[in-house]
């Protein structure tokens, strides 16, 4: 998918792991790969907290939740914590969350902050330097 080809996918099913424009049920509303980013977001804070989002809550509210800005809540532990990579996965976890899916970064951009920021604290990263 590029920038420029919308995705065609629409569900009528009430899911947790959704960007807020698939709940649209309007057809004038195109989806681009940038849904993907924001239900990235919710995989990051699943790596976070071992949890799915929106838990501890129904399916109704989750999905009022997810269609007006709300993000699952980040254990305090995990909100404290100063190691490396839950600082990192936070902070772009945040960035996938954007409510307009102009503002959420690229899977690029998502994988240069991650390789650059787990370099500089030191912690060995898998992604391979290969051009893709």
């Amino acid at each position: 998918v590029t920038s420029n080809t919308y995705c065609q996918y629409r569900s009528g099913y009430v899911g947790r792991w959704q960007a807020p424009e698939q709940y649209e049920e309007e057809e004038a509303v195109q989806m681009s790969e940038k849904a993907d980013i924001f239900s990235m977001g919710y995989i990051f804070y699943f790596l976070l907290t071992r949890k799915k989002p929106f838990h501890d809550t129904d399916s109704e509210k989750a999905h009022e939740l997810a269609v007006t800005g709300g993000k699952p809540r980040l254990r305090q532990d995990v909100l404290s914590s100063t190691h490396p990579f839950d600082v990192a996965v936070r902070t772009i976890m945040d960035k996938c969350f954007a409510m307009k899916p102009e503002d959420r970064p690229t899977s690029k951009e998502v994988r240069e902050y991650l390789k650059n920021e787990l370099l500089k604290a030191g912690l060995n990263t898998t992604i391979d330097e290969r051009k893709r």
